[in-house]
């Protein structure tokens, strides 16, 4: 099993990394147990989540400990993870922070951080306009208006929206779960 054979590696280097470069690596961990719609996440895309967050940790959490950071500290952190820019669409980068993130609230040594001091504004709160980008967004919202079925064109809205404002693929909104969006206002996002 893949996922028990990374875990053993990350058991093995614990000592030797730091706490912050551990935690990636127990959250790859987790990503290969993840299940998204009843299926296993394809190992293809946990090597793009692990991608889009390695080389940032390695330039900027190589011999930081995590466990030992307040609030203030877990925040420069994540902000230092954000600055770095190369060919990753900010976007991207930020939503598989904020699902590091939320693996890492699982352990309450870990304090969160003040994601409102993030410049989360400048990174678009995870709109991924590589699916929907805003110009083919207004123009589906007009043809939706001209469908003539109040209830349908609603139902289309919601699933344009989901691929604007969340950069989910028809498949995933289709199969988007009540239970799998989380937070309130400018904080919503989709796990």
């Amino acid at each position: 099993d893949l996922r028990r054979a990374f875990e053993a590696q990350c058991r093995k280097h614990e000592r030797s990394v730091s706490s912050a470069m551990h935690a990636l690596g127990q959250w790859t961990s987790w990503l290969l147990d993840r299940k998204l719609h009843g299926q296993q996440l394809a190992l293809s895309s946990v090597a793009r989540y692990f991608s889009a967050l390695a080389p940032r940790f390695e330039a900027v959490a190589h011999d930081v400990d995590l466990l030992s950071l307040d609030t203030e500290g877990v925040t420069e952190l994540y902000a230092d993870v954000l600055q770095i820019r190369n060919v990753d669409r900010p976007s991207y980068v930020f939503s598989r922070l904020r699902e590091f993130d939320r693996f890492c609230a699982s352990t309450p040594t870990v304090p969160r951080p003040d994601w409102s001091e993030l410049g989360v504004m400048d990174v678009g709160i995870g709109i991924s306009p590589g699916y929907v980008d805003e110009p083919t967004y207004l123009r589906l919202l007009e043809q939706f208006d001209a469908l003539g079925d109040a209830d349908v064109a609603r139902k289309c809205r919601l699933m344009a929206l989901f691929g604007y404002r969340f950069g989910l693929r028809a498949a995933e909104a289709a199969w988007l779960r009540v239970k799998d969006v989380v937070g309130d206002g400018p904080d919503l996002h989709v796990n």
